[in-house]
């Protein structure tokens, strides 16, 4: 089997959010940990949305990271990087 056929979405999303935020989510634009999660993407349903209670920003698992303003699958870049 390929890597390709071994990765989701789901399971990729899970691990941007586990090395991105190991002790928590925190907003990327003040660096708050006061959130709170806003539902899922409509286009991509493993990717998490929040909202900042400090900054009133909305942001996303992607947001200020190098996989932001792509639209390929996550599955289709971690396949890349590997």
């Amino acid at each position: 089997m390929k890597l390709y056929d071994l990765l989701d979405n789901a399971k990729c999303f899970e691990q941007i959010r586990q090395i991105r935020w190991p002790d928590g989510v925190k907003c990327p634009h003040c660096a708050s940990s006061d959130i709170t999660r806003q539902g899922k993407d409509d286009s991509q349903p493993d990717r998490q949305r929040y909202s900042c209670k400090e900054c009133q920003r909305r942001f996303d698992d992607l947001t200020i990271s190098v996989f932001s303003g792509h639209h390929k699958p996550l599955k289709v870049w971690v396949s890349c990087l590997h």
